[in-house]
């Protein structure tokens, strides 16, 4: 289905997905190779390439963030009121290139990895 789109030269700038593609490491090397940003959920699990370039389990990385790192955010509201979750990005990945960061996004209810311009908000901390 992405690639259709890709050849229809339908445009979009991101794709997301939850764990059920997220998990699959094809899939981002493929948007990848294709220079397509993403936010994927993913497994606790799940291994990444450090930013120091060394390899770590997701839940790993994310047991060793500082307190000051975490921002309590909202997630809007749900059903029961609103949604608070504790939020940190974690920069992954050494090689960051063509203006493209990667990123662990831990947080309740899941967590996600993203690959984005370092220009967007994605590359910016959350808001203190």
């Amino acid at each position: 289905m992405l690639q259709r789109a890709i050849d229809a030269g339908i445009p979009f700038a991101w794709v997301t997905a939850d764990e059920a593609y997220g998990k699959v490491k094809h899939t981002r090397f493929w948007l990848e190779e294709r220079g397509v940003a993403y936010v994927l959920a993913t497994k606790v699990n799940d291994t990444v390439i450090t930013a120091q370039g060394g390899e770590s389990r997701v839940d790993a990385l994310v047991a060793v963030q500082p307190h000051q790192r975490w921002k309590r955010l909202s997630g809007g509201t749900g059903a029961r009121g609103e949604r608070i979750y504790d939020w940190a990005r974690v920069p992954i990945w050494y090689a960051w290139e063509n203006g493209f960061g990667h990123w662990c996004w831990p947080g309740a209810p899941s967590i996600t990895r993203a690959r984005s311009p370092t220009t967007s908000a994605t590359a910016r901390s959350p808001p203190d």
